[in-house]
């Protein structure tokens, strides 16, 4: 009777309903535990380590289990050490850049990404200088002081040690000298064979930053100075060096040693932002060397025939930059890896003369960002 009646046996019934009951605890835990992962995650994508640890112990607290605070820590230190890992791979990755500076100014998606996340502090590490010829004063100054790789702002050094040894109307012979010139280089396309005079080595070697020309300069006039001395290409340019040094030394230039023509990398090779503002000050009294950086494009004649056309790599005077400045009057860009994107300028305004300098930036829209940010303390005022 009692079969007929409920169809279903009764310790049957209780097992049923025990079993399901542990079934919608089970549900009930797995849900959390899967609540607890999303929410870590999350916190780990945009959040710091600690704030990481704290989802974890409160995931831990919410689901009162040893081995799922043991899982949820353990899943917690991975993803740590992998935002770590991330944060430490990018910190130490430098954007490479060569002394070319017609390549310095592609900007990669790396530099995009170390660009936007370089932080306040790192700011700081660019060295950036103001000064008044006229009134012989600084006007501005933010670690001045610092020893820091030249890049090509060398050639300004190259350039006036050259015409005071050698007139501007030499003509030089380009020779094996080349060979010694870097892979990567930028260049103002001379060639072996050909004759140029010093001022139109000296123009490919200012505007288009030609390290060519830099290594042919060189060697002219070493051997021009030393006419009795046999030199090889290599000791031809140590020997230029050399004058380079004791050149910068008679301008007052006393905390840097250069030991290329060009400002290629070098361990033994530095400047100062303080040094460079002597270099340019007295760059800007030689004529030809002031006519050549403040000229935006130029085609020339060489002695032997060719002819080319070199365009300034210094958009501060380029009439279709965007960083055009009407006041500028010129001066130099330089790229190397240890220098970071550097530039000099040089301004007038209200019957003054200016030089800004800017090195160490990660960009090339930093340099002549911050160079008219500079430039603007004084221009127009």
């Amino acid at each position: 009777m009692y079969r007929k009646r409920y169809g279903v046996c009764p310790v049957l019934l209780c097992c049923i309903v025990f079993l399901t009951s542990c079934n919608l605890t089970n549900v009930a835990v797995n849900e959390n535990e899967t609540a607890t992962v999303v929410e870590t995650f999350d916190v780990v994508s945009k959040d710091s380590t600690s704030q990481q640890y704290t989802t974890s112990e409160e995931a831990s607290s919410k689901t009162n289990s040893k081995a799922e605070s043991s899982s949820d820590k353990s899943d917690s230190s991975t993803k740590t050490t992998t935002d770590s890992d991330i944060s430490k791979s990018s910190s130490n990755t430098t954007a490479n850049s060569d002394t070319s500076e017609s390549s310095s100014e592609t900007t990669t998606d790396s530099d995009t990404e170390e660009t936007a996340t370089d932080s306040d502090e790192e700011q700081t590490d660019i060295i950036s200088l103001l000064y008044c010829i006229e009134d012989k004063e600084i006007l501005y100054e933010n670690n001045i002081y610092t020893e820091t790789a030249p890049a090509s702002l060398t050639k300004l050094l190259t350039a006036s040690a050259a015409l005071k040894h050698m007139s501007a109307d030499y003509v030089i012979t380009i020779g094996s000298e080349q060979e010694l010139v870097n892979y990567g280089s930028s260049l103002c396309y001379i060639g072996v064979g050909q004759q140029l005079k010093l001022y139109d080595l000296i123009s490919g070697m200012l505007m288009c930053s030609g390290n060519d020309a830099a290594y042919s300069t060189a060697a002219a006039v070493a051997r021009y100075v030393y006419p009795d001395r046999e030199m090889t290409d290599t000791e031809s340019i140590e020997v230029f060096c050399g004058m380079m040094n004791d050149f910068a030394k008679e301008i007052g230039m006393l905390h840097s040693n250069f030991t290329t023509p060009d400002g290629w990398d070098d361990e033994g090779q530095y400047t100062t932002a303080e040094d460079l503002i002597k270099l340019t000050e007295y760059a800007l009294s030689v004529p030809e060397i002031k006519e050549i950086v403040g000229t935006y494009q130029r085609s020339v004649v060489f002695e032997s025939g060719e002819n080319i056309t070199w365009t300034n790599t210094n958009y501060l005077i380029d009439p279709y930059s965007e960083y055009f400045c009407e006041n500028a009057v010129g001066m130099k860009t330089g790229t190397t890896e240890r220098a970071g994107c550097c530039l000099i300028g040089a301004f007038s305004s209200n019957e003054k003369t200016y030089i800004s300098v800017v090195l160490g930036c990660g960009t090339t829209e930093e340099r002549y960002l911050n160079t008219l940010k500079l430039t603007e303390l004084v221009v127009g005022s």
